[in-house]
C-alpha cells in the first residue's frame, strides 16, 4: 500500500465498505501503518507554524500532549534539517525562523 495522502488513508480505513467482503486484516495493517506515519511528518511543521504564530510553547506540548522538551525535540530535529535544505538557493526554514522558534522554546529552559 502506499504511503498516500494522510486524509486519503484516513479516509480509506474508515469506509468499511472499501474494504474487501472478507475483512482483510492485512490490508488494513499496511493502511494503518502508512496512517501513522502521517503526524510523524506533519508535527514538527505545525510546530514551527503556531510558534511562529504566537502561541506559547507550553499551549504546544499540551497540543500534543507531550512534554515542553519533547515538543522542542520534535520540532528541532526537522528545524535542523530544513536550515539545510536548500531548494533555489533558499533554505526549508531561514535562520531567522528557526531562531525565533528556539528563542520561545528557550524562554522556558529549553536548550539544544
Amino acid at each position: 500500500m502506499s504511503s498516500g495522502c494522510g486524509f486519503g488513508l484516513a479516509e480509506l480505513w474508515a469506509d468499511r465498505t472499501a474494504w474487501p467482503m472478507a475483512h482483510d486484516e492485512l490490508a488494513e495493517l499496511a493502511c494503518m501503518s502508512a496512517l501513522a506515519k502521517w503526524p510523524q511528518r506533519w508535527q514538527p511543521i505545525a510546530i514551527h507554524g503556531v510558534i511562529l504564530a504566537g502561541a506559547k510553547a507550553e499551549a504546544v506540548a499540551g497540543a500534543l500532549g507531550s512534554s515542553p522538551d519533547e515538543a522542542y525535540r520534535c520540532w528541532h530535529e526537522w528545524a535542523s534539517r530544513q536550515r539545510d535544505f536548500i531548494i533555489g538557493g533558499e533554505p526549508g526554514v531561514t535562520e531567522d525562523e528557526y531562531e525565533a522558534v528556539a528563542r520561545r522554546f528557550a524562554s522556558m529552559g529549553i536548550k539544544p
